[in-house]
């Protein structure tokens, strides 16, 4: 999520490569592609399609994601942007 807080929005390789430059672990495509249909499944994200490909949208903001996993709670359906 940190990734594509910072980048505001991202395809999987964008987030990929994102996560490839803060850390020494390179995670395969299909990794980074299972993580963000979770997260989106679970509300953390939105999807816009762009030919082929899909933009991930942050759903939950930074801050009201730290609070609610501060609480244990997931975030609300109110919190989307």
């Amino acid at each position: 999520m940190s990734v594509l807080w910072d980048l505001g929005s991202g395809t999987v390789a964008e987030v990929r490569e994102g996560l490839i430059e803060r850390s020494e672990f390179e995670p395969a495509y299909t990794t980074v592609l299972t993580l963000l249909r979770t997260l989106k499944a679970k509300g953390w994200v939105t999807t816009k399609s762009e030919g082929r490909a899909h933009r991930y949208y942050p759903a939950v903001d930074r801050e009201l994601a730290l609070l609610d996993v501060r609480t244990r709670t997931p975030p609300s359906a109110g919190a989307r942007s």
